[in-house]
């Protein structure tokens, strides 16, 4: 009798087991019964905020090509292209863009399928641009004839217009080292597919900054020019919570 209860007992026991597996919230897995989904509520905010469509460094003793696709609802397909020599510097071109920011909840839904919990009580949604507003079609941005691109500007200014928060810095030496001393110019060429960035609202006299993404898909061929120098390369890149912002360096003499 003592060995049947025990029998009854584990599988009791096992039956729960189960039961909690699939109720219990797993961020990525299936689960059986039950799974979180993140909803976006009511809207808290709304401003408008030079947001780049397109943004990366030119580098010290060398310059930057790049062309950015970006999808405006007010400017279907806008394309730019940088082929200025710019040296050393923060380029880019940034236009006037709706942000709405919102509330999210976290809801549990029956049935199975992946969970995915809210990463943050609020969303920042981009909206168009404004119909008549203005672009700051490409240009120098941040100080010039610097070897570092250590911190580098993360926003600007324009009219009485500021902008979003922005990633362009050097952080670690994570993609090696270009060295052209006593040898020819070095190229790289990379691509990313969005721009991360952090925008301001302020909600009750609190300031925040919502992480949100920029849809610009950005391809970049950088030169370091021959004979000049060492760089220390940071790709901006990788990684789903990347700037999106392509190579920051920092330069020392052969």
């Amino acid at each position: 009798m003592k060995a049947r209860q025990q029998r009854v007992a584990f599988v009791v026991g096992a039956l729960l087991g189960i039961v909690v597996v699939g109720l219990v919230a797993s961020p990525g897995n299936p689960l059986l019964f039950v799974h979180a989904v993140c909803n976006t509520t009511n809207l808290v905010a709304e401003r408008e905020l030079l947001t780049p469509d397109g943004v990366t460094n030119a580098p010290f003793h060398g310059y930057v090509n790049y062309t950015a696709i970006y999808d405006d609802p007010w400017h279907p397909d806008r394309r730019w292209t940088f082929q200025t020599p710019y040296s050393n510097a923060m380029v880019g071109g940034f236009n006037l863009m709706n942000w709405s920011l919102y509330r999210t909840v976290t809801d549990y839904v029956l049935g199975p399928g992946p969970s995915q919990a809210c990463p943050s009580p609020w969303r920042a949604v981009l909206g168009g641009g404004s119909p008549g507003g203005f672009g700051l079609d490409g240009g120098l941005w941040g100080a010039t004839s610097r070897p570092s691109d250590i911190a580098s500007p993360s926003t600007i200014s324009d009219q009485n217009q500021s902008s979003v928060v922005f990633d362009v810095s050097y952080h670690a030496n994570n993609a090696g080292t270009i060295n052209t001393c006593g040898g020819l110019a070095s190229h790289m060429d990379l691509a990313s597919r969005l721009l991360t960035v952090k925008v301001p609202f302020v909600v009750a006299n609190n300031s925040l900054l919502v992480e949100a993404s920029v849809p610009v898909q950005l391809y970049v061929n950088y030169t370091f020019d021959a004979n000049s120098g060492v760089w220390l390369v940071d790709d901006l890149n990788p990684g789903p919570d990347a700037p999106g912002t392509g190579l920051a360096t920092v330069w020392s003499a052969c």
